[in-house]
């Protein structure tokens, strides 16, 4: 798509990936949290120039939270925000602590930036998502 278009075309917070290991390092750990682990596959890391998925860490969260899979089985679904956001810092807590050398988290679906800020507090790692991408273009490109 980038490549029929003369603006920039960014659809996926995973671009954040080749970035991440740059300023990480490759042997770095990340976290990526996607809507459903199983849908995330090794073609969509390749899409962004990722090829080597070594320490990189996936976690889903229809798998893993009931409230966020609630909503992905009904979208007329009153959720609980209070206890969907408690549910989301507690699986991403988890996975620092299976993975303790994690220097970064990376929300791959685009319905996950509400929950970046209670994440950063409770783990103290940075959160990449696709408003950051989205603040980066805007920075770089429409800010005069």
């Amino acid at each position: 798509m980038a490549a029929s278009v003369r603006i920039p075309f960014f659809s996926s917070a995973l671009l954040q990936l080749p970035f991440l290991r740059a300023v990480y390092g490759p042997e770095r750990e990340i976290i990526v949290i996607t809507a459903r682990k199983e849908s995330l596959k090794p073609e969509h890391f390749a899409a962004t120039g990722t090829t080597d998925l070594s320490r990189l860490h996936v976690y889903g969260m229809r798998e893993a939270c009931g409230e966020w899979g609630r909503m992905a089985h009904n979208f007329d679904a009153e959720l609980d925000l209070a206890l969907l956001e408690r549910q989301f810092v507690e699986i991403v807590e988890n996975a620092v602590r299976r993975h303790p050398a994690a220097v970064a988290v990376l929300y791959e679906c685009t319905d996950m930036p509400p929950f970046s800020e209670p994440v950063r507090k409770a783990t103290g790692l940075p959160v990449f998502d696709f408003v950051t991408m989205t603040n980066y273009v805007y920075e770089t490109i429409c800010k005069s």
